[in-house]
């Protein structure tokens, strides 16, 4: 009976890590499309910075024909030096790319087709759809917001089911026993490691929490990113920018507290790792 007993905490415990695992891998994958979803989006990314420079030479393409030599252009262009420095970029990328007017017209089409679907719109990966890239802090405020929520139960789960193994070992008096059941305790470990004897590695402890930041630090991006295009949002829906600001306010909030609590539960699991190292260390040196 006992036996069974046994087999059945460490299979809970292998579940609760499995869990855990699981919902980090998760967490990682939602920040990494947020990520670039948001990096997308700055004014000055690449695909922007090529729709602006392709926009130019189609902007100043029959000045850019008839100018064949190198200080040859326009006077009306040399007036501004803001607007001479624009044409001299966008001149010298259309020569560097032997571009005629047709592939020109063919490269500016491509360019703003890529932009639709990779700026304006960030893509969720399984899930086959997309959503604009103006509701990326409430698409990813509500999704950061569930992974947390569950991260927490997860590892509560998981510090609950540790602490009752680490304690029924602790109670036996077989150090044979007790050896092959720390060190099988302790393979259910995420992103920790022994490390005590290893100063150099301690930082490795420290992941977890890291991991745990990421969804608050990315969306305080994002929400920042929003504060900055304002005006840019105001132009297109003033009601839907100040829905979007109080709803992203809102998350930012909460999930400023998920963080908080699941760091403090995280700090817990440690401590209780770090007990079963140390009983375990000092079974292999007897």
């Amino acid at each position: 009976m006992e036996e069974l007993l046994v087999k059945e905490l460490f299979d809970r415990a292998a579940n609760a890590s499995r869990n855990v695992r699981s919902l980090q891998v998760t967490m990682a994958t939602c920040c990494i499309v947020a990520f670039l979803g948001l990096y997308n989006s700055f004014q000055y990314g690449w695909i922007q910075n090529r729709v602006r420079i392709h926009g130019n030479q189609m902007k100043y393409l029959s000045y850019i024909e008839k100018d064949t030599g190198s200080c040859t252009a326009p006077l009306e262009l040399t007036k501004t030096p803001a607007i001479f420095e624009e044409y001299t970029n966008a001149k010298k990328y259309y020569q560097d790319h032997f571009y005629t007017p047709e592939i020109l017209h063919q490269h500016y089409v491509n360019l703003l087709k890529s932009k639709n679907d990779n700026v304006l719109l960030v893509k969720i990966p399984f899930f086959n759809t997309a959503f604009d890239i103006n509701d990326l802090a409430i698409i990813s405020g509500f999704g950061f917001s569930l992974i947390l929520f569950i991260s927490l139960y997860a590892l509560h789960m998981k510090k609950n089911q540790v602490n009752v193994i680490a304690d029924y070992i602790k109670s036996k008096d077989d150090t044979t026993f007790k050896k092959l059941a720390y060190s099988l305790l302790l393979t259910n470990q995420i992103l920790m490691v022994n490390v005590n004897n290893i100063q150099s590695f301690r930082i490795i402890r420290r992941l977890p929490a890291v991991i745990y930041w990421m969804p608050f630090s990315l969306f305080f991006l994002i929400f920042g990113h929003d504060m900055l295009t304002y005006e840019k949002a105001k132009a297109i829906s003033l009601p839907g920018v100040i829905v979007s600001y109080i709803i992203s306010a809102v998350f930012l909030f909460t999930l400023l507290i998920l963080t908080m609590l699941i760091i403090n539960t995280s700090t817990q699991l440690s401590i209780i790792w770090k007990d079963v190292e140390t009983e375990n260390k000092k079974l292999i040196n007897q």
